[in-house]
Order: structure tokens, then C-alpha cells, then sequence
């Protein structure tokens, strides 16, 4: 696969405090989408929360680089 073919996006405002899905790097192949979910997650030991799949739209933010050379684009937690 070519490295044009791969996209790193990062999740922002995770819909419950201290979801560990916040801020997390995630990597796509092929077209970017617009809009994703992310699967639902049980509680965590370290957070006692729980949450439902969550969706994420593209941020209107330019992309950014991160410290290994990745563009990584934006994507904002949509509630509901």
C-alpha cells in the first residue's frame, strides 16, 4: 500500500470525561471519510465510565503534523 493511501486521524472531545478514546491516533486506508463511529466501550477500571459507539465528523481545522512526520487530521466528537 502506498503511504498516500494511509491517513492518521485523531479523535478530539470524547462524548463522556476521561474516555480514553479522546485524543487517540487512529489510521485509515484508503478515501477519508467525512464522518465515522467508533465501536462502544466497557467500563474501564481506571475511569468507571461507559459510553455508546460514538461519531466523530471531520474537523473544519487544517490537518496537523505530528512529531514522527504524519499528517494527521481532526475529527470532533458529534453528540447525538
Amino acid at each position: 500500500m502506498a503511504d498516500r493511501d494511509v491517513y492518521w486521524v485523531r479523535t478530539v472531545g470524547a462524548p463522556s470525561p476521561n474516555d480514553p478514546r479522546d485524543g487517540e491516533l487512529h489510521r485509515f486506508s484508503g478515501r477519508l471519510p467525512e464522518r465515522f463511529d467508533l465501536e462502544r466501550w466497557g467500563e474501564y477500571e481506571e475511569t468507571d465510565v461507559s459510553a455508546d459507539s460514538a461519531r466523530y465528523v471531520r474537523s473544519e481545522q487544517p490537518p496537523t503534523v505530528d512529531g514522527e512526520g504524519r499528517t494527521v487530521c481532526l475529527y470532533e466528537y458529534q453528540p447525538d
